[in-house]
């Protein structure tokens, strides 16, 4: 047992983690933000 006395509430609040390809799926993120988004981050510019 850990000595963190919050870290079953923070492990039980923690969300999911979706790729953006489950994200554009879902209708949570849009396709053309997503494609901007990737090429920003490939071209390491700060977002």
């Amino acid at each position: 047992m850990s000595d963190d006395p919050f870290a079953l509430l923070r492990a039980a609040s923690a969300p999911p983690r979706r790729s953006i390809v489950e994200l554009i799926a879902d209708g949570v993120l849009d396709p053309e933000l997503a494609a901007l988004a990737w090429i920003l981050v490939e071209a390491r510019l700060p977002l």
